[in-house]
C-alpha cells in the first residue's frame, strides 16, 4: 500500500499575509496550485488563476518559479515539510 505523506508548507501572498497548508507530498505543482486556489489563496476567477504567479523559495533563498504548466511532482521541485510559497495574484 502506498503511504500518503502529507508536508505543511508556508504560503506568503503578496499584500494579504501568510497561512500555513497542509498538502499531499506526491502530487504535481499543478495539483498545488489548485489546493491553494481550493483554500482561497489563490484567486479562483479563470484569469486571475490563470496569471497568479507562484514561486518556492528553495533552502539556498533562491526564486524557483512553479505552475508553468510543467506538471513537476512536488519532490522533484525541492518542495518539502516547512517550505515557503510565495503567492503573486493574478
Amino acid at each position: 500500500m502506498i503511504k500518503n505523506t502529507t508536508i505543511d508548507i508556508f504560503v506568503y501572498i503578496c499584500g494579504n499575509g501568510t497561512a500555513m497548508v497542509t498538502v499531499p507530498l506526491n502530487i504535481d505543482d499543478e495539483e498545488l496550485k489548485a489546493i491553494l486556489r481550493d483554500e482561497g489563496l489563490v484567486p479562483s476567477s479563470k484569469k486571475a488563476y490563470n496569471n497568479s504567479e507562484l514561486y518556492f523559495f528553495n533552502e539556498d533563498g533562491d526564486e524557483i518559479p512553479i505552475c508553468n504548466h510543467e506538471y513537476k511532482m512536488l519532490e522533484d521541485i525541492g518542495i518539502k515539510d516547512k517550505s515557503r510559497i510565495y503567492i503573486i495574484p493574478g
